[in-house]
Order: structure tokens, then C-alpha cells, then sequence
């Protein structure tokens, strides 16, 4: 594959598009555009556009990270996004990867690391191998911020005592909780 299409193909699984129109309501109290982590998209979805998803690119060369939006300076954000829509993946892709590797690392094909469909194929010499990774730690922090917000006033209890409060009873009550 050449430099071009594993570009392209980079590109298509995790590329920095732009800002992202962000049409929600702002104001308080009001859901949406507050839950919002960055004003930047990519090609590939993103719950509260937290961009958890890390593309690893492996080939007889080496293995490369991909950059999410969040690991590059601001300044840099409008000129990535220019570079992908005037078509020049190639200059995107080189900005964009970082080598963690020299050479092909050895990723086990048997599961849980490849599907058994993919097992015969997957990480060979001479192929690309391209491997999302998603880290969802940030998105389940926005998650329970918003349902313990005072608008949503969740409460937590511990099913194995009876459905008591763990210890924030009075607290949860404090702030509305239910």
C-alpha cells in the first residue's frame, strides 16, 4: 500500500474534519452544547465529542499512533483541517502519526486481540494493520457528572444492603437528589 492510501485510509478512520457546528443550547440549564467536550470533529463518531478513539497503524515499517484532536495545540487544529479538505491526506497523515515502533510489533491473532475471521490475516507481513483503540474514561466522567448534576439529581444506592445509600444520604438529599 502506498503512502497515499494508507494515508487516505487514516484519514477515513479517525481525521480531524473542523469545527463542529455545535447548534445546542448553551444557555443554563438548558441540554446540549454543555455537555460538549471539544468544538472539533472528526470522521469518526464521538459520544460528547470526547474523541476517545485512538487509530494504531502497523506495517512492515513500524507502528504509529494517530493523533486525536486533543494532542494537538489549537493552532494547528484550522490548518489540519484545511490540508483534509483540499485532499492532502499524505501531508495530514505525517503531521498527524507518531512512531512508537520500529518495525512490525507481533500482535497475537488469536482472541481477544483478532477475531477469529481475522486471525489468518491480520497483522502479516505486507499488510496494514489498522487499530482503533477507544479509552472511554473521560466520557464516563462527563456521564456521571451530568447525572449527578442538579438537573438530573441522581442518587446512588448499593444493591447488596438493601438498596441503602453508600454513606451520602444526607448529602444526596442536600442537593435534590431522590
Amino acid at each position: 500500500m502506498s503512502l497515499e492510501e494508507e494515508a487516505s485510509l487514516a484519514f477515513a478512520g479517525c481525521g480531524i474534519t473542523g469545527p463542529v457546528l455545535a447548534d445546542l443550547p448553551f444557555e443554563g440549564g438548558a441540554r446540549g452544547g454543555n455537555i460538549m467536550i471539544y468544538l472539533v470533529g472528526r470522521t469518526v463518531a464521538s459520544g460528547d465529542a470526547v474523541h476517545t478513539v485512538t487509530l494504531f497503524v502497523i506495517n512492515n515499517e513500524g507502528a504509529w499512533m494517530l493523533k486525536r484532536p486533543q494532542d494537538y495545540p489549537r493552532t494547528e487544529i484550522a490548518d489540519l483541517s484545511r490540508a483534509a479538505r483540499e485532499h492532502r491526506f499524505a501531508d495530514f497523515y505525517e503531521r498527524s502519526r507518531v512512531r512508537i515502533a520500529d518495525g512490525r510489533p507481533d500482535v497475537p491473532r488469536k482472541l481477544p486481540f483478532a477475531t477469529p475471521f481475522n486471525k489468518w490475516s491480520a497483522n502479516l507481513p505486507g499488510t496494514t494493520y489498522f487499530l482503533p483503540v477507544n479509552e472511554f474514561t473521560a466520557f464516563y466522567i462527563n456521564i456521571l457528572l451530568s447525572a449527578f448534576s442538579e438537573e438530573f439529581g441522581y442518587f446512588v444506592v448499593d444493591e447488596r444492603n438493601r438498596l441503602k445509600p453508600p454513606g451520602i444520604a444526607r448529602f444526596a438529599r442536600s442537593r435534590g437528589g431522590r
